[in-house]
């Protein structure tokens, strides 16, 4: 039969195969724990560009910086222009032109109504009727699509054909 010492040396056996089996698990272990390590400090120095992990609360500052000046700037641009649309608004952009034969019977299309005004049909209203002695201009301001002076069909038609193209 066994005898004790036969039995403690099978027991020092087994616990000595446990303890080299751990210990070879702990090396796999820690040789794959030092490779991934190793491709994070890659990873990260990448992404720091080189700076190093002593500097990485620095990189964080500085990035801290950008996007506090980058909103500053989108703040100044955003008030640039909706100073600008502001005054788009107003400048006389819309124009529309008419030529038409201002006496019906004689002559050709040598009048003209042009019409220049802003979006809020403010601007002014220019007229030419040509007849075979003379041309008379007539120039007439426009606020609100009307004006003080009468405005003839087709002074009328041109403003809102002006203030409609800005429309398409």
């Amino acid at each position: 039969m066994f005898s004790l010492d036969t039995v403690q040396s099978y027991d020092f056996l087994i616990i000595l195969v446990v303890i080299t089996v751990l210990w070879l698990s702990l090396l796999v272990w820690t040789a794959a724990l030092t490779s991934k390590l190793g491709k994070l400090k890659t990873r990260l120095n990448q992404m720091l560009g080189g700076a190093g992990v002593a500097d990485l609360e620095q990189v964080l500052r500085n990035l801290h910086q950008r996007v506090d000046n980058l909103e500053a700037g989108h703040k100044d641009n955003a008030g640039q222009i909706a100073a600008i649309l502001d005054r788009l608004r107003v400048a006389k952009t819309n124009v529309a032109m008419k030529r038409y034969n201002g006496f019906g019977e004689h002559g050709n299309d040598l009048s003209f109504s042009l019409a220049i005004v802003d979006d809020l049909q403010t601007g002014l209203v220019l007229t030419g009727i040509h007849s075979r002695e003379q041309t008379f201009v007539y120039a007439k301001p426009v606020v609100k699509g009307e004006s003080q002076y009468a405005l003839t069909p087709e002074e009328i038609q041109m403003i809102q054909e002006a203030a409609n193209r800005k429309q398409s």
